[in-house]
């Protein structure tokens, strides 16, 4: 509970990893039509999508899934490649959304021009419920030395159960509300569950996982910056001395320490509260029992201290 969270702070990793572990080792995959298409250049360095989605999917054996997930696959020089079979997959109506949604980089936007490299990912939904998942993946060209999780997010099927999870996150609010969670919570969860799901069988690699990943500005931050972190509305909203990627690395200890107390579900009760248009604070008082600004300080107190192994 939040009252104890502090005490068994300790234990919380172990408790999240174990109870969806659990979940997977007993659940049975409701994965739906998958396409992939992979560019004529690429060579990903996973290969085996149904797998990661699959654990993904039995981690939320409670939970509505997409009925189509259409993958993209690309290196920089498949640009032209991926944006026709974009538009030929898609109806018109969609592409132009998603065109729209994105300014026109849907595919151009998950690569830097300079190096000619490929390195990221996005989901879309379309549909009336979001049961059509669209996912663009960028190709990297090779490893990146400046990277410390490139490699056991790339070659492990990290990726691809992240992008998936975000297709069952958007599912219960699409075309109901405009408001969604805090962006931590958004890709903290994502970037959690990728995680957990890819090694719920190896608590040993999730820890290393966890750690890894926050290794960088994590560690930096203190309890205070940490707590103004988690407040922030949103990605526009926040301050300069924060990066991007915390959304991330931090988000997903935060996202650990709620499912250590509410469970894995509880991440997309949040979505279904939220799709009665209500506010993130509402939301989380109705999915987790306490005031958001009680949960704050708590939670910032606990992940500082478990960063630092203190």
């Amino acid at each position: 509970s939040f009252e104890n969270l502090y005490q068994l702070r300790k234990s919380i990793s172990y408790l999240a990893w174990l109870r969806t572990s659990e979940t997977v080792k007993r659940s049975k995959s409701k994965l739906g039509a998958v396409e992939i298409y992979t560019g004529p250049n690429t060579k990903p360095f996973f290969d085996n999508y149904p797998l990661a989605l699959s654990l993904v999917s039995r981690a939320f054996p409670n939970q509505q899934e997409p009925t189509r997930t259409i993958v993209i696959r690309f290196k920089f020089a498949d640009l032209d490649w991926a944006k026709n079979t974009l538009k030929e997959k898609l109806s018109t109506a969609d592409f132009e959304k998603l065109d729209s949604r994105e300014n026109g980089t849907e595919l151009t936007g998950r690569c830097d021009n300079d190096s000619q490299n490929c390195r990221g990912a996005m989901e879309q939904a379309f549909g009336e419920n979001g049961e059509l998942n669209l996912i663009i993946q960028g190709i990297a060209n090779g490893d990146d030395p400046n990277d410390p999780t490139g490699k056991a997010r790339f070659y492990s099927g990290m990726v691809e159960a992240h992008e998936y999870f975000h297709g069952i996150q958007a599912i219960p609010i699409t075309g109901k509300s405009d408001r969604w969670p805090l962006t931590w919570f958004v890709e903290g969860s994502a970037e959690w569950v990728q995680n957990v799901a890819i090694n719920s069988n190896n608590f040993k690699a999730y820890s290393l996982f966890l750690d890894s990943d926050c290794n960088g500005s994590c560690v930096e931050l203190s309890q205070v910056e940490i707590a103004q972190f988690i407040s922030t509305e949103d990605q526009k909203s926040l301050p300069t001395k924060f990066e991007r990627f915390l959304n991330y690395s931090l988000g997903s200890r935060v996202i650990e320490a709620l499912v250590a107390i509410k469970g894995q579900d509880a991440l997309i009760e949040m979505y279904k509260q939220m799709a009665t248009k209500i506010t993130f604070a509402q939301a989380f008082k109705n999915t987790y029992g306490v005031d958001w600004n009680y949960a704050i300080p708590i939670l910032s107190k606990v992940i500082y201290a478990n960063i630092l192994g203190i």
